[in-house]
């Protein structure tokens, strides 16, 4: 029979804001696979991230995840529960920390403001006619959108070229295996059990390596009978 296994990237907008940032630490942390999420919670709360506990873990997670996505101080007081002066200070310290992030933030705004869009990765673009309006709202609107369209956006060109390599690998090399589904980060295949040891590898190496970024593209494979009941799995 057929099994399902599930390719997914690990962390690719943080990846890919430590690819376009530069930044020291961000880097760093990618390139010797350590756990950026305790490093941030480092940083916030100012000790050494072996010894972040996993409440300070979650909050530095939330915290990557919220400067991804532009995340104001009030949203930030209202994901974790905390006073909106205890969530600035956390934003703060990690644009403090990170300092290039900050840099690269900063120049996508000002590009956008001087060519009205904004390029992904792959240069795609996309327009933003609100960049320079006179209105606060609509600008900052358009401050936010211009920095996700560079992080989400380049994601999105990530996943869709593994798409295209992965189903090219499959046609020429004449597998049984077929796409069938993508769920933001990840891709699903279906493939005969005869498959699974010769193919999800290959898979999984022609995703790791469908760009080349200054920090490795990790994958996470899990597979199974059905999707509900996928396993982690190192092939």
């Amino acid at each position: 029979g057929d099994v399902f296994v599930s390719i997914d990237y690990s962390q690719i907008e943080l990846r890919l804001l430590a690819h376009f940032s530069q930044d020291p630490g961000l880097v760093e942390a990618f390139v010797n696979n350590t756990d950026i999420h305790a490093i941030s919670a480092g940083r916030i709360f100012k000790k050494p991230p072996a010894e972040v506990t996993s409440q300070e873990r979650t909050i530095g997670k939330t915290v990557n995840f919220g400067i991804l996505y532009g995340i104001s101080a009030h949203g930030l007081a209202e994901d974790l529960a905390i006073t909106r002066p205890q969530a600035k200070e956390y934003i703060d310290s990690f644009y403090n920390s990170f300092q290039e992030v900050t840099r690269f933030f900063d120049e996508v705004v000002q590009q956008a403001r001087v060519t009205g869009e904004v390029e992904t990765l792959l240069g795609r673009v996309r327009q933003l006619p609100d960049i320079n309006s006179g209105k606060f709202q609509l600008r900052s609107g358009a401050e936010r959108i211009a920095k996700n369209t560079r992080l989400q956006g380049s994601a999105a060109d990530l996943v869709k070229k593994a798409m295209l390599d992965t189903v090219r690998m499959l046609c020429e090399k004449n597998y049984q295996a077929r796409l069938i589904l993508q769920i933001h980060d990840e891709l699903v295949f279906s493939l005969p059990k005869t498959e699974l040891k010769q193919v999800a590898p290959m898979l999984k190496h022609c995703m790791e390596n469908c760009v080349k970024l200054n920090v490795p593209l990790v994958c996470d494979m899990a597979y199974g009978e059905n999707l509900a009941d996928l396993e982690e799995v190192d092939l």
